[in-house]
């Protein structure tokens, strides 16, 4: 029998916001056959030398999907950057996608729920920008590594 998780540390607030996210996934979740197949997974690619952490790798509806939770106020670029980023990273390590998609789990029912599916073939786009992103972030480094 699961034992019951130590709230004390918590408000009331922070528990109810809590379990409407929860609530909203739940009913997101009885409309689709989901098959976990990677959960919290963290990835490295050898090839752009950069890593990240997936949230969920599944066959949803059968198809093998990248899920990206979301608790944000809307969907932003960055957001669709970081699919494309570990839909990168997901392929690298031997992973087929054929879909990507963002659930937005409003903390308070006021913000609403959202799934948003990622068009991959439109995700190309923000892949080149995470790269040009990669590479100043890396010049970046290189420079206080220098000391300049």
């Amino acid at each position: 029998m699961p034992t019951k998780p130590d709230l004390s540390e918590y408000t009331p607030q922070e528990i109810d916001r809590a379990e409407n996210a929860l609530i909203s996934y739940w009913n997101w979740e009885k409309e689709h056959d989901i098959k976990p197949i990677m959960v919290e997974a963290p990835l490295v690619s050898e090839v752009f030398g950069f890593g990240g952490t997936l949230d969920c790798y599944a066959l949803v509806d059968g198809i093998p999907t990248l899920l990206d939770l979301k608790t944000s106020k809307g969907i932003f670029p960055e957001h669709i950057m970081q699919i494309a980023a570990l839909c990168v990273l997901l392929r690298e390590n031997g992973k087929e996608v054929d879909n990507a998609r963002i659930l937005r789990i409003g903390r308070d029912e006021s913000e609403g729920f959202e799934d948003h599916v990622v068009v991959l073939d439109d995700a190309k786009s923000h892949w080149q920008i995470f790269l040009h992103l990669l590479e100043i972030y890396k010049l970046q480094k290189a420079i206080k590594k220098k000391g300049a």
